[in-house]
């Protein structure tokens, strides 16, 4: 019994410890790919150590017989346990992500990118089924049991840990999504999107200027500071004028001065929107009082996020801010970032998840 209070005790350290690894990340290094591991990683800890508590505080008082064998069995077939107990939250996940998938296709047409949520929800239910299948067809003596609980044991961690990073995902873009900058930027780059035959901005695009307009007059009315527009974005092999010029021109329409708009058309993915508004910004100074440029960026609320990774790796520092869109966007929007996300550092998500394996693997053998 006294290993299982031990064991407890060291979960809740290492929650509190990750918790506060993602509250300090969240604070200096948000747009970073870290602040997504120690996001999903909180969101596991916290759910583990709350149990672990429940069982101390509750169930060992209320069945003294308990061996702590059977404790420590637990103890072993942690993931197996987080992926049973989150099950409803994922459950709801998938029915989510299809409802949004068939709303989109009804409103955007058939493409891989609107049926990528249908896919992750097939792969998300599939796979604990295969959990629970596994848990309940087991017949078999000692060693038989042992290694059941460990294959069971290493495979629910890997479902684990990408259940936990899909959550970090979607909370890390939330956060970014409800985020508000400070008053006191001196340049506004707004990411720029598709835009309609006649050279006029979509929905989407227009949502980003807009949210682009209406900071600047928020800014403007609480200090009087006046942002540079810096619309990004080339031109497509079917738009009739670049995505910068198009913004550049409903800027104007708006009401905002030529002078204060610097176009950036060259760019054809986020990274480039970054990379090249950089040079626009640096090429046009500082505000003269001999510190570096405060720059904010404009986009769909649920692409602020990897935006904001993307500006560190142009080495844009910049702060993000997202505007509104349709709810039928957002469950799929979220993991087309999951899967950004995913991509575009796998090789530490390859160690990670071989580490985590390796640990509940070794948590499995001790123990089970």
């Amino acid at each position: 019994m006294l290993a299982f209070y031990v064991s407890t005790a060291v979960i809740v350290a290492m929650a509190l410890g990750v918790v506060a690894a993602f509250i300090y990340n969240r604070k200096k290094y948000f747009f970073r790919y870290r602040t997504v591991y120690f996001a999903g990683l909180s969101v596991f800890m916290t759910v583990l150590a709350l149990v672990m508590l429940y069982i101390c505080a509750v169930r060992i008082p209320a069945d003294p017989t308990l061996s702590a064998r059977e404790l420590l069995v637990f103890v072993g077939t942690l993931g197996f346990g987080f992926v049973v107990l989150t099950a409803p939250i994922f459950f709801a996940l998938a029915i989510a992500l299809s409802i949004s998938n068939v709303s989109l296709i009804r409103h955007e047409g058939r493409n891989f990118k609107n049926i990528l949520g249908i896919l992750i929800s097939v792969f998300i239910l599939g796979a604990w089924f295969v959990v629970v299948i596994f848990d309940a067809t087991f017949s078999g003596g000692e060693e038989a049991f042992r290694v059941h609980a460990i294959v069971c044991g290493i495979y629910s961690a890997m479902l684990a840990y990408f259940e936990c990073m899909l959550a970090g995902t979607v909370l890390c873009s939330l956060m970014a999504a409800l985020h508000r900058p400070a008053y006191d930027k001196d340049y506004i780059v707004i990411l720029g999107c598709k835009i309609r035959k006649d050279g006029t901005p979509l929905p989407l695009l227009k949502g980003r200027v807009d949210r682009a307009l209406e900071f600047d007059r928020q800014q403007r009315e609480a200090t009087g500071r006046m942002a540079m527009f810096v619309p990004s974005g080339g031109q497509g092999s079917d738009e009739i004028i670049s995505e910068a010029l198009s913004m550049k021109n409903y800027l104007m329409s708006c009401g905002v001065e030529e002078s204060r708009i610097l176009v950036e058309d060259r760019s054809l993915s986020t990274l480039q929107n970054m990379k090249f508004s950089k040079e626009i910004i640096e090429g046009n100074g500082n505000k003269g009082d001999g510190r570096q440029p405060r720059t904010v960026f404009s986009t769909t609320n649920y692409h602020v996020f990897r935006s904001g990774i993307l500006a560190g790796k142009a080495g844009l520092e910049a702060d993000g801010m997202g505007a509104a869109t349709k709810w039928y966007f957002w469950p799929n929007a979220f993991i087309r970032e999951f899967v950004g996300l995913m991509a575009a550092s796998y090789r530490q998500q390859i160690v990670l998840a071989v580490i985590m394996v390796i640990v509940f693997a070794l948590i499995s053998v001790v123990f089970v």
